[in-house]
């Protein structure tokens, strides 16, 4: 009788690894094919091979087994290595020598293959410290400050500025004597200098007051004469800068325009107002068309435009716009653009698409009046006669009616001719 063969025992040890691998059993003398390696790798280690009875075994190799047996996990070195790249130093500060570091450990290395470790230290280069040039000064117009620079020749983006206000000393003039201010500038930073600067002062001359406001050119224009006050005798006359703030009119009621004049005498505003009234431009009177589009052909991929303008306050003219008519009815504001500039009017392509071939009229609607034209939509394939097309009919007919009003002007005058004798 053949005795059965023992069941050995194969059991696996992680070492400084983690986890646990299920055990495996196998008749004694069998062969057993290393398996691969279940366990968690300590940190910045990875599995490197197999070792039992003293010996190492890859995994994938096989193994006649002839006892029951523990296989341990060796690790060997692999740090998770990132380039950290040179670093130039600055002025203010440092840089660093190319290096790496292991993202998991944190480790710092000198070399890719982590083999020599380096301290923190170690990658450290020194900030280079600034060199500076030469201070330079300058002053508000005004001199009410004085600022001092000074800029690093290593890096021009590094300064120092000091700004600072200066001491003023005055030698009063009188009003044909001239003065001066003598500024002094004094900086708390020792490597900038202290700087003096002289403000020559005119004579006195004439303090103005008393203004005097004189509107002209229906109340647009202004002007204000002013006398000074220590001389009245002396006097001088300045524009004033005007604007208006208007009231539209309607189709039934004057609008108004509110003129505001103002002048600065010795640094302060003076103003002075005045007002004058828009009559309603009723219709085809106050507005007129300064540009017009006449024509528009079916095979038109563009829109016609035109500009209407106000004969007197133009200004008002694109807020008093309300809206327009075709051929008296309104038109959805979907169908035309408008802008300042006066008023510019451009009728859309696809709305024009809508209306029939032949005249039309265009009335544009204001909050005081209205002005109309009339344009004409043509055919496809339609030209103007102005283009140069002299073969139109329209051309040939008037050519030939021209031509038999002359034969009969001649007849006429040689039959009076001929009655005469």
């Amino acid at each position: 009788m053949i005795e059965p063969l023992p069941v050995l025992e194969i059991t696996f040890d992680p070492g400084e690894g983690s986890g646990t691998m299920e055990k495996q059993t196998v008749l004694k003398g069998r062969k057993l094919k290393v398996p691969e390696n279940g366990f968690t790798a300590p940190q910045c280690k990875k599995f490197d091979v197999w070792r039992a009875d003293g010996k190492t075994f890859k995994p994938g190799t096989t193994v006649r087994i002839g006892k029951s047996i523990t296989f341990i996990a060796e690790w060997k070195i692999s740090h998770t290595l990132n380039l950290v790249d040179y670093t130039e130093p600055t002025c203010e500060r440092a840089g660093n020598i190319e290096h790496y570091v292991c993202t998991v450990c944190g480790k710092l290395f000198d070399d890719s293959e982590a083999q020599e470790e380096i301290e923190e230290k170690d990658t450290v280069i020194r900030a280079l410290g600034h060199e500076w040039d030469e201070p330079s000064y300058t002053w508000a117009s005004d001199k009410s400050t004085a600022t001092a620079k000074r800029i690093c020749l290593r890096d021009s983006s590094h300064t120092e500025t000091e700004t600072v206000k200066p001491v003023r000393k005055v030698v009063e003039p009188a009003c044909e004597k001239k003065g001066k201010y003598i500024y002094t500038a004094t900086f708390k930073n020792k490597a900038f200098a202290e700087q003096k600067k002289e403000v020559e002062l005119k004579a006195l001359g004439h303090i103005w007051s008393n203004p005097e406001f004189r509107w002209s050119n229906k109340n647009r224009d202004c002007e204000v004469r002013l006398t000074c006050s220590r001389d009245s005798s002396h006097k001088k006359t300045v524009d004033a800068e005007v604007s208006g703030v208007y009231t539209l009119p309607t189709k039934t009621a004057d609008g108004k325009v509110r003129y505001t004049a103002t002048v600065k005498v010795n640094g302060k505003e003076e103003t002075d107002t005045a007002e004058s009234l828009i009559s309603p431009a009723g219709n085809n009177d106050g507005y007129r068309f300064t540009k017009r589009e006449s024509n528009w052909t079916k095979d038109s991929k563009s829109g016609i435009s035109f500009t209407v303008k106000r004969d007197e306050y133009d200004g008002i003219t694109y807020k008093a716009f309300n809206g327009i008519k075709i051929d008296g009815k309104s038109i959805s504001s979907n169908n035309y653009t408008d802008e300042k500039g006066s008023l510019k009017l451009h009728l859309k392509a696809h709305y024009l698409q809508t209306l029939s071939e032949g005249d039309h009229t265009l009335l544009v609607d204001f909050k005081d009046g209205t002005v109309d034209t009339i344009f004409h939509v043509r055919a496809r394939g339609w030209k103007s006669p102005r283009t140069g097309d002299d073969n139109t009919p329209l051309l040939w007919a008037g050519l030939a009616a021209a031509g038999l009003l002359g034969i009969f002007c001649l007849l006429m005058i040689k039959n009076r001719k001929t009655g005469r004798h």
